[in-house]
């Protein structure tokens, strides 16, 4: 028996943002609440304005998907702070820097959460 399996016996609920929405049917993320605290699972993010654009620019597409993130943290009275663990993955590793130049901005002045960061083509 682990937390794992405990966890999912409990009924979530769907994350919802007015500043972002997906692209599909699925949720932005889930919300659990287990012993008095409330865990949140969000769906990778890309960088995709509320509008509909895709910048150009791999660090501008990183810091969207960041400030995705951080919108839909908002809507759960949560903030980047919270996250414990990022898996962030770039297409080639020419954008690597972009993203972390992003990343490092985004987490500037709080610590920073475990990273995983992989390559894909």
């Amino acid at each position: 028996y682990t937390i794992l399996q405990e966890i999912r016996r409990q009924t979530h609920s769907v994350i919802k943002s007015p500043d972002v929405k997906p692209l599909a049917n699925y949720a932005l993320g889930t919300a659990l609440d287990y012993k008095n605290q409330r865990l949140l699972f969000l769906s990778g993010q890309l960088g995709i304005s509320p509008e509909g654009e895709i910048p150009l620019d791999a660090e501008k597409q990183s810091e969207l998907c960041f400030l995705n993130l951080a919108r839909i943290l908002r809507a759960e009275n949560a903030s980047l702070v919270n996250i414990l663990h990022l898996r962030a993955y770039v297409v080639a590793r020419e954008y690597m820097s972009s993203y972390m130049s992003a990343r490092d901005a985004a987490f500037s002045g709080i610590s920073p959460p475990a990273s995983t960061l992989l390559i894909v083509n």
